[in-house]
């Protein structure tokens, strides 16, 4: 995702290695999961422009900014690596930021300490995943806490509508909660033993 040309503040200064926090803060007031990323600053033989790139602390979010110290104009980018394959929770942060990464919100930064400012305004941009299958990951995370077993995200260009929904209904189910669904005809909650996983239609 990338921000355009735009006016652009260097975090760091040349020939430096420092490390970043950047967030999203909502239009609601509320902020999103940290990130951290280690960068590194450099800058051409007429040091009139910085080049700052590194990665999250998870090795899958990419940041790359160019600043033109004259104006001071320059571009912002966050690439993602493939997250197939990756475990399910250590993923969860980098994809909700990514589909919080768009107008109205706004990208904020901080040093590896202290408080957060804002950085940039986000463009207008579609979410990266379709809704079903962030909360199709979101219930993978959740059933996470109830199995010692890592889950792995899928490859998710082959995840079907059923298996969504048989997902959200196993995560609904191991936090306790009731689910409506039908079988044969017949509607109704079904219970479940969180300690044995034992369900019962109704």
């Amino acid at each position: 995702m990338s921000g355009g040309v735009t006016e652009v503040t260097a975090l760091g200064s040349p020939g430096h290695i420092y490390d970043v926090r950047f967030r999203i803060r909502k239009l609601d007031g509320t902020s999103g999961d940290e990130l951290f990323f280690t960068l590194t600053a450099r800058t051409g033989p007429d040091a009139t422009g910085i080049w700052e790139t590194g990665t999250d602390s998870r090795g899958v979010l990419t940041f790359d900014s160019t600043t033109d110290l004259d104006t001071p104009m320059g571009t912002w980018t966050f690439q993602r690596g493939t997250i197939v394959g990756r475990e399910v929770v250590p993923a969860m942060p980098i994809i909700e930021f990514l589909q919080d990464l768009g107008a109205p919100n706004v990208l904020q930064a901080a040093g590896k300490y202290g408080p957060f400012a804002d950085y940039h305004d986000i463009p207008e941009r579609e979410p990266q995943l379709p809704e079903s299958l962030v909360v199709f990951l979101r219930a993978l995370a959740a059933i996470q806490s109830h199995t010692p077993t890592p889950i792995l995200i899928p490859d998710l260009t082959t995840v079907t509508v059923g298996e969504v929904r048989a997902v959200t209904q196993a995560a609904a189910l191991v936090s306790g909660q009731a689910v409506i669904d039908t079988w044969d005809r017949h509607e109704g909650q079904v219970p479940c033993q969180r300690s044995h996983l034992r369900c019962s239609s109704i």
